[in-house]
Formats: structure tokens, C-alpha cells, sequence
């Protein structure tokens, strides 16, 4: 699926911004912060409160109208392993690289070792790049820009007229038809299959990176 704020940009809820811009509020982002704009930005979900013994939870909801993390519990009975803290948390870190299908990453040996990561765009240009002491700070500020930088280009339609438009609002428009599609369909599965399903991702997401950072370190 497409990158999650090219339809917020559509709907006009979040405005472009410099690469200096995106690197000096995460400098600025105290944690919860940091993990709260890459939910929002990047991975397109949104806030919500859930009442409950205790006084509830607030979480995460995707574009289905489904609650797929946890950002503050009260109640005492989340599992901690279904928050979402990808600027520290490297199973949430995956899930944010691996929600853009044009990414490398670089494990990068010397006095102290850094991860470079890389996002291409769907042209071919290269989104973002950086290069980070841990692999989840490289993952968000390089998902962040990708996601908040605008794109223009120039091109010729087949009867010779000229144009000139962001990648951000054809692939929008996409976005918002793909969206409107699935909210349209009937989600039944149990919430115990979906936890469960949930669980196995992040598991194997970690091993995924635990055995690629085993490589790059031989």
C-alpha cells in the first residue's frame, strides 16, 4: 500500500516540510512525541480513547477503523508488547521500514556504529537518506522526510500539454479511493486471532533484523 500521509496531504492535514525542519523537531520530540508523529505521519493512523476498568487506554486506529496499537494504558492490562514506540523500539522500528517497498538499510562499522537508510520513491528518486547512532532513529527521520518532503515533476501528457504536480496528490488520489474501498468491507476476524497474528509479526520482524545486524557484524 502506499505510503499513509500522502492522503492526509490530500485532505490537508499535514503541510510539507524541509529536511532541516524534520531532523530539528525530532531533536526536540521527547519519546512518546517522536512515536505519536510516526503514527500519525507515517503509518496513517489516529488517536483514540477507549473507556475501561481502570480508565481505559488510548490507542492507535488504522484507516479500517481498526485498533492495532497502544499508546498510554490505564487499566494495567495491555500487554506492553502491543505499544507502539518505534523511536526506541526496534520490532516498531521494522514495522516503519517495511512499510515502504523502496528502502535499504546499511549497517555502518567504525568508532561507533551507525545505520544509514535509504528511501526511494516510486520515479526512482531517492526520497530520503540518513544516517543515525541507532536503527530506529535512522528508520524514522529517513520514513519522516520521505513522507513530509514535497516531491514536484515536470512532464508532458500524451496530447503535448505540459505539466507540472506533486507525486503526493496522484498518488492521493489512490490512496483515497483504496481507503474508501475498505471501509466498505465487513471486518469480523476475533480479537484473539488478531492479537495473535499481530504478535507473530513483531516477533519475526525482530528476528528478521536480529539475523540481518548478525550478518553485517561478521
Amino acid at each position: 500500500m502506499f505510503p499513509a500521509c500522502f492522503h492526509l496531504l490530500f485532505r490537508g492535514r499535514c503541510r510539507p516540510m524541509r529536511r532541516e525542519e524534520i531532523i530539528a523537531k525530532w531533536a526536540e520530540l521527547g519519546a512518546r512525541e517522536k512515536d505519536a508523529w510516526i503514527a500519525t505521519a507515517v503509518m496513517g493512523w489516529r488517536r483514540v480513547s477507549r473507556p475501561g476498568g481502570g480508565g481505559g487506554y488510548i490507542g492507535w486506529q488504522d484507516a479500517e477503523g481498526r485498533v492495532v496499537a497502544i499508546e498510554a494504558d490505564y487499566s494495567m492490562t495491555v500487554d506492553s508488547r502491543d505499544y507502539f514506540r518505534p523511536s526506541r523500539d526496534i520490532s516498531a522500528a521494522w514495522m516503519v521500514f517495511e512499510r515502504f517497498p523502496y528502502i535499504e538499510v546499511a549497517r555502518i562499522p567504525g568508532a561507533k556504529t551507525t545505520y544509514g537508510v535509504r528511501i526511494n520513491g516510486l520515479d526512482g528518486s531517492v526520497r530520503a537518506m540518513t544516517q543515525e547512532s541507532t536503527f530506529p532513529d535512522a528508520v524514522c527521520i529517513a520514513a519522516l522526510i520521505a513522507e513530509l518532503t514535497e516531491v514536484i515533476t515536470n512532464g508532458t501528457a500524451p496530447d503535448g500539454t505540459k505539466y507540472r504536480v506533486k507525486i503526493e496528490d496522484i498518488v492521493a488520489l489512490a490512496q483515497r479511493f483504496i481507503s474508501e474501498y475498505y471501509a466498505g468491507l465487513a471486518y469480523g476476524a476475533e480479537r484473539a486471532h488478531l492479537r495473535a497474528a499481530k504478535e507473530l509479526r513483531k516477533q519475526a520482524a525482530v528476528e528478521r533484523f536480529n539475523a540481518w545486524d548478525g550478518r553485517m557484524a561478521e
